[in-house]
């Protein structure tokens, strides 16, 4: 699929999915409280049918027409769709804050508004053509400005809101995704303090690739420069290394195993082994794995990195 495919189908998609939401809403009353505070009346949610169906359900449609016929006001429409999704999105975050409820619907929200967004960087501006990876070259100032709002937006999304949804999710199913909770001594402040450090490197990862690249990590904004300066000497994405991170401390800070890091579930297997006092001929399998993810590579291969570097020195004269 090309760009355009991708932006006209994700939009078509999402009037359907939203209006099939409307209609478990209408014709199964029950499912309401899913989606707002509990001592909430039914109609306080239901009143925005109106909102949602004029700007959300047929403005994704017209906006995919219109992108999928080469309209030349496609572009004011998709981005005038992204701006109005994030009105009620802020909405329902700001309910979540104050009631510490609804977090599902606060989930929903933003996943869809932060795709609407992504779709419209994907289409550009008037000035562009569709396209999932675009290099933009911007002024150090305004790379910067881009770069950390774009971090917000998704430190906000992934290790704030989302998590909550989940785990809101787990507390009204039972579904034992969650369910298992561990604990041990320093899992506080050892979560914290390998959530700092990989804040840390999350920040200097953008610092290197807005001063150094004059762009965003952003695909859709990337650096029109190569970047090997900073933590980009040591690994190739350390942006996508530090969220992993985060994400790992953050579940463990509340007790739960996040079942997509490798190395934790490594480390909870050898301690299970030492806490029942047993050894197993497969500890050593474990632990050499264990080291071989934490033990970082330094080495950088000089005869694969030097050309490009050349290269890209010559292409910046």
């Amino acid at each position: 699929m090309n760009a355009k495919q991708i932006v006209t189908s994700y939009l078509i998609t999402q009037a359907v999915v939203t209006a099939a939401w409307w209609g478990l809403l209408w014709f199964v009353p029950s499912s309401v409280g899913w989606f707002q505070p509990e001592s909430w009346p039914r109609q306080s949610l239901l009143g925005f049918w109106l909102a949602d169906s004029l700007l959300l359900v047929a403005g994704s449609i017209v906006t995919a027409i219109a992108i999928a016929t080469r309209k030349t006001w496609a572009s004011i429409a998709i981005w005038s769709l992204a701006a109005a999704v994030w009105y009620p999105t802020f909405y329902c975050i700001g309910v979540s804050i104050i009631t510490d409820e609804a977090w599902i619907a606060a989930s929903l929200m933003v996943s869809i508004a932060g795709l609407t967004l992504a779709m419209a960087t994907i289409h550009g501006t008037p000035n562009q053509l569709p396209a999932t990876i675009r290099a933009t070259p911007m002024t150090r100032t305004s790379a910067i400005a881009w770069t950390f709002t774009q971090t917000a937006i998704f430190w906000g999304i992934f290790l704030w809101i989302l998590p909550m949804g989940i785990i809101e999710f787990q507390t009204r199913t039972g579904w034992p995704f969650l369910a298992h909770r561990f604990e041990h001594a320093g899992q506080t402040a050892g979560a914290v303090a390998l959530f700092a450090a990989a804040s840390m490197l999350g920040m200097w990862s953008g610092w290197a690739m807005a001063t150094h690249g004059d762009g965003t990590p952003l695909p859709t904004a990337t650096a029109a420069k190569l970047v090997v300066s900073g933590p980009y000497r040591f690994v190739r994405n350390p942006m996508a290394v530090a969220g992993i991170v985060q994400r790992n401390r953050g579940w463990m800070v509340l007790g739960k195993r996040c079942r997509g890091c490798l190395c934790d579930r490594r480390r909870l297997r050898l301690a299970r082994l030492r806490s029942s006092g047993r050894r197993s001929r497969f500890e050593p399998t474990v632990r050499r794995k264990l080291l071989a993810i934490q033990t970082p590579r330094h080495a950088v291969d000089t005869a694969l990195i030097r050309p490009r570097i050349e290269a890209s020195r010559f292409g910046n004269r």
